[in-house]
């Protein structure tokens, strides 16, 4: 190889690996200043919380009460709101009582017959 054309050669190579290196430069800093993208933002405005969940399950209660009427019948107008507490004693409840004041209403007139008919056989 003569001596010029050797010169050319090492300028050449020499110029190859320049330009290398400042290729993987660029990448190497392109990759360690690479910005995060932001995260999304949005405006806030005062508003109600809502949470709800739908699931599927047996609720038990913490303490069983037996709670009965001393009377049957239809029930006319309730006096309480569910959950609401009461006390003993408290009306919870009307109850339709036409039945109950009819068989009063037919025992007391077979009293007042039964006491026409004892007159009668005492006097």
């Amino acid at each position: 190889m003569k001596p010029k054309s050797k010169r050319r050669f090492r300028w050449r190579l020499w110029l190859a690996v320049l330009i290398a290196l400042l290729i993987v430069g660029y990448f190497v800093v392109r990759a360690l200043t690479k910005e995060e993208p932001l995260p999304a933002t949005t405006e806030i405005r005062r508003g109600e919380i809502e949470s709800s969940v739908l699931a599927t399950g047996t609720l038990r209660p913490k303490n069983l009460v037996a709670i009965g009427a001393q009377a049957t019948g239809r029930i006319l107008s309730l006096k309480v709101k569910p959950g609401q507490q009461i006390k003993a004693g408290e009306v919870v409840a009307l109850i339709d009582s036409t039945n109950q004041q009819n068989e009063l209403n037919k025992a007391q007139a077979s009293l007042r017959q039964n006491e026409a008919t004892r007159a009668q056989n005492l006097a």
